[in-house]
């Protein structure tokens, strides 16, 4: 046992080395104890090993929260921040920034590869077979590093065997790009997508479907912008079944309960000062039910987590631009009573009062979720994808294959046998061939009935909403509703590290930089333009290696 302890290690001595593609590891010595025959047969062995990717695969926790928000609009730093973090901010990043360093990616995927080679997955444990699951695992966190590593500096070496020696080193490797790794990716993961995720390390490691599914997502992204209408429409099918098999047989839904909602006053169609906040529950680690990954950290074992500081001491801040648009949304009540701002920015974001030295009270917004997230002692956490984010991938799937309406309930009604049973809905998913609805298109089951749109979760009953919350006649219905999806992204997942991404992909979809780049650059006051112009070359939306 006290031997592979120590294997993570070794391997991370090797893999922490990195500094570049023309040469992944730069190393002196070819003395390293490693015993490439040394196979993990029993359970115990093969565990003790998951455990040391996951610590690694931790040191990327925070850097995948700043490099996805500080490139986006809904983040920013403060007078205060470190000039590394200002360099996140203004795209102005340094190969000496920490936050750009590849070594720890290429550490965990290096770890992983080292248990797929050597993992003996024809090891029993009674009827079970427990590192058949390890080696999901181990595939599963290999597929999202790759990902964040392409997504992030545009391409990758692939390498699928662990680096041991000086002599692995010095071999040429396949440099890919996101299309290509998507390929190897896809087919990688499949023959392990009915397998059984280990339940000690449930939410840890990402759910196979749920990566099958972004990988063809990301793919059809690519495809479309590149004018493969017919090739990209066979990926955002292959994206939505795989996201709604995943939310099917892990039954995801987002309940009533996870609302937050005004109590009103029937008599002045007013609200009340009354405040019913659910949602911010889904942020505590001690009640949130709508995990699907999270990465945690605790100070005990050394893995870092420096969000909290950063948020309390205001070193990154919520934008100006984040805050005027919850408050601009239009809340719902009924016909005869609305009110404005989405109660979503509440655990967003909060205003914490302070006194000046003339004894008045300065308001100063600060981010709240990470914060929160902290709140329970040793316990930190950060979210990598929770249900609504599926849902609002499965939307962004249909709707690019003509489902736009259900697409759209996805935000405003919820997925349920009440919005099936819509006219309009039934009309769109209808196959008068079949004569029954697409398997990945039905959520008629009794599992969905509690289920609510996104947006319900704090702009009121939208669900009986006919006047304010519809696609308008006179449009291009998938663009339009493409547009509200990466709108509800902002008021939904701010400030959990996916919003630049989100964008690159709708970006890259429909082969616009000017999408990528009029959204970011909004947050932005004096260098508004300097920061559009940047963004409008692709190039510089990948960080330097």
């Amino acid at each position: 046992m006290k031997k592979l302890f120590y294997i993570p290690v070794l391997i991370l001595t090797v893999a922490s080395i990195t500094v570049s593609c023309d040469s992944l590891l730069d190393v002196d010595s070819e003395r390293y104890t490693f015993d490439e025959d040394y196979q993990m047969g029993s359970a115990h062995d093969s565990l003790y090993s998951l455990v040391g990717i996951i610590s690694e695969l931790q040191k990327l926790g925070d850097r995948y929260v700043l490099l996805g928000e500080l490139r986006g609009e809904l983040m920013e730093t403060s007078e205060d921040a470190s000039l590394y973090l200002k360099q996140l901010n203004d795209f102005a990043i340094t190969k000496d920034n920490p936050y750009a360093s590849i070594k720890e990616y290429y550490s965990v995927i290096n770890n992983c590869n080292y248990v797929i080679q050597y993992v003996d997955t024809t090891a029993r444990d009674k009827a079970d077979k427990p590192n058949h699951r390890v080696m999901a695992a181990a595939k599963s966190i290999r597929a999202w590093t790759y990902l964040q590593l392409v997504l992030n500096y545009g391409s990758a070496n692939y390498i699928t065997n662990p680096i041991l020696s000086a002599k692995d080193v010095n071999k040429t490797y396949e440099v890919v790009d996101l299309t290509t790794l998507c390929d190897y990716l896809i087919d990688d993961l499949t023959p392990f997508k009915d397998v059984e995720p280990i339940l000690m390390f449930r939410g840890m490691v990402l759910p196979i479907n749920l990566l099958i599914g972004e990988c063809h997502l990301w793919k059809a992204s690519v495809l479309d912008g590149q004018g493969q209408a017919s090739a990209a429409k066979q990926h955002y099918l292959a994206a939505a079944s795989a996201y709604y098999e995943l939310i099917k047989e892990e039954e995801y839904t987002m309940p009533k309960n996870t609302r937050s909602y005004w109590e009103w006053d029937t008599k002045t169609n007013l609200p009340t000062t009354s405040m019913y906040v659910n949602w911010t529950n889904e942020f505590d680690p001690s009640f949130s039910t709508s995990a699907v990954g999270y990465l945690a950290s605790s100070p005990d074992f050394g893995h870092p987590f420096t969000l909290d500081t950063l948020t309390y001491n205001r070193l990154i801040i919520p934008s100006e631009w984040a805050i005027k648009n919850w408050d601009n949304q239009l809340y719902f009540y009924s016909d005869f009573g609305i009110t404005d701002g989405d109660l979503r920015y509440f655990g967003s974001y909060v205003n914490y009062g302070s006194m000046n030295d003339l004894g008045e009270i300065i308001r100063t917004p600060t981010i709240y979720k990470y914060i929160m997230m902290s709140s329970v002692e040793k316990q930190k956490i950060i979210m990598l994808y929770r249900y609504a984010q599926v849902y609002l991938h499965y939307a962004e799937a249909i709707n690019r294959l003509g489902y736009s309406q259900m697409a759209y309930e996805t935000m405003k009604s919820g997925l349920n046998p009440i919005t099936m049973a819509k006219s309009n809905i039934r009309a769109e998913v209808y196959d008068t061939t079949l004569k029954a609805i697409p398997n990945y298109l039905d959520f008629t089951q009794y599992i969905f009935t509690d289920n609510v749109g996104t947006k319900m979760r704090g702009l009121g009953n939208l669900n009986t909403d006919t006047t304010f919350y519809v696609i308008p006649k006179s449009v291009d219905s998938i663009q339009w509703v493409e547009d509200e999806i990466i709108a509800e992204y902002a008021l939904e997942c701010a400030f959990e590290g996916s919003r630049f991404h989100d964008l690159m992909r709708v970006a890259l979809r429909r082969n616009d930089p000017a999408f990528l780049a009029d959204k970011v650059a909004r947050k932005y006051t004096f260098n508004k333009e300097e920061i559009r112009s940047k963004l409008m070359d692709p190039a510089n939306w990948y960080l330097p290696k």
